[in-house]
């Protein structure tokens, strides 16, 4: 059985993989990566704020 899993690992497909479908169908899976998303879209908005206040402050790009 364990050689099975190791054949199934080796050729870069495993043989109980889910899919989107199927994880995206889990409620707190979604809750979660939802969370995710947001919490990387703000650190986006923080860095992109963060370069435009400098910039403003001293009409410089250079760093």
């Amino acid at each position: 059985m364990a050689a099975g899993r190791d054949e199934g690992a080796a050729s870069g497909r495993a043989s109980h993989g889910a899919g989107y479908r199927a994880v995206f169908a889990v409620r707190e899976f979604r809750a979660v990566f939802a969370a995710h998303v947001l919490s990387v879209m703000g650190g986006v908005l923080a860095e992109v704020s963060l370069a435009v206040l400098v910039f403003r402050q001293t009409g410089c790009s250079r760093p």
